[in-house]
């Protein structure tokens, strides 16, 4: 009896763990099952079989996938629009650019499992100034997978926005403001990072590089009571600063 009811056991579990997989159908005919662990459009399908070991099949080669309704596979997008929203935090070596921090949002469109560009906009503050910086992004993908490495690069141009330490909290007394006109300049970016899904439609990345920003600022003769305290003058700023981020993917 007891035999009995361990063979039937047996045989119920074996039955349950057949109704759970997957059919994958190729072009010839052929019908693989076991479990599909990755489907990923224009790319490849990845399956575990029965016995443990895994089979790769490009998605030319697959004619129709039968899953489990109980699960369904992951599927990665590879084309198509999609937003990344990010927070990065720059770092410089003096006491002015020390700290800075940025909002930056990426929409563009997404050309294959590897390539996607885009346009971005962000407001930005490194060394006191607050700029919006406008630029083009292009970034790379080095697997076609849920998880891959990436780099990412972009550039365009900063507009100014103001001076946050005498146009903030941190003013001073009228005469010892700079009057000085700062004007935008180049900005790019270059960084690598990791890119991650949690699902078809949303994902999170990781991000680590360099930070360029090209400003001019022109400053006035300036008189204080009759004292010329202040002569004509132009500065030109190239900072180069580390930055490191985490953003959000939206598709």
């Amino acid at each position: 009896m007891h035999k009995t009811l361990m063979t039937g056991l047996l045989v119920f579990f074996c039955g349950l763990a057949a109704l759970s997989q997957d059919i994958v159908r190729l072009q010839d005919g052929t019908e693989v099952l076991g479990t599909v662990t990755e489907h990923i459009i224009g790319g490849h399908l990845r399956m575990r079989l029965p016995d443990g070991s895994y089979q790769n099949h490009p998605s030319a080669d697959v004619r129709k996938v039968f899953t489990n309704i109980r699960r369904k596979p992951f599927e990665m997008p590879t084309d198509g629009y999609f937003n990344q929203t990010s927070y990065h935090v720059t770092i410089g070596r003096s006491f002015a650019s020390a700290l800075g921090s940025s909002f930056r949002t990426v929409n563009g469109w997404q050309w294959n499992a590897h390539w996607m560009a885009g346009l971005g906009v962000g407001i930005e503050w490194i060394r006191f100034q607050r700029l919006l910086p406008l630029t083009a992004d292009v970034t790379y993908h080095f697997l076609a997978r849920r998880g891959t490495p990436y780099v990412q690069a972009s550039a365009g141009y900063a507009v100014p926005l103001g001076d946050t330490y005498y146009d903030g909290s941190n003013s001073v007394s009228w005469w010892s403001k700079a009057f000085g006109k700062t004007t935008g300049g180049m900005a790019a970016t270059l960084q690598i990072g990791y890119r991650q899904y949690w699902n078809r439609h949303l994902g999170y990345t990781l991000s680590g590089g360099l930070r360029f920003q090209q400003l001019q600022a022109t400053y006035p003769d300036a008189f204080f009571e009759n004292v010329q305290v202040q002569y004509a003058s132009t500065e030109h700023m190239n900072w180069l600063l580390g930055q490191a981020g985490i953003g959000l993917l939206f598709r």
